[in-house]
């Protein structure tokens, strides 16, 4: 993953605060993470998909304004076991 970083860090100069190799890390672990939390069902698929797709557009600077439905969902795709 290091290198796919690299190479966009060659296609795109704006992105020179990436460090490859931690930045690389951080989405694995953030990966990682929400997967561990998927399997008791803290976290939906979409859910997760919604996070890893923060994460990279907040990394890579390519943040696209939220859906509607999104920006006012106060229940994050939490299984039935987080809601109060």
């Amino acid at each position: 993953m290091p290198d796919q970083l690299r190479r966009a860090l060659e296609l795109d100069p704006a992105l020179q605060t990436i460090d490859p190799e931690l930045d690389s890390d951080l989405i694995l672990a953030t990966i990682s993470g929400l997967s561990q939390g998927m399997l008791p069902g803290h976290y939906s698929a979409d859910t997760a998909i919604r996070l890893i797709d923060r994460v990279l557009d907040r990394l890579l600077g390519t943040a696209v304004p939220p859906h509607p439905a999104e920006a006012t969902s106060r229940d994050h795709g939490r299984g039935p076991s987080s809601r109060a």
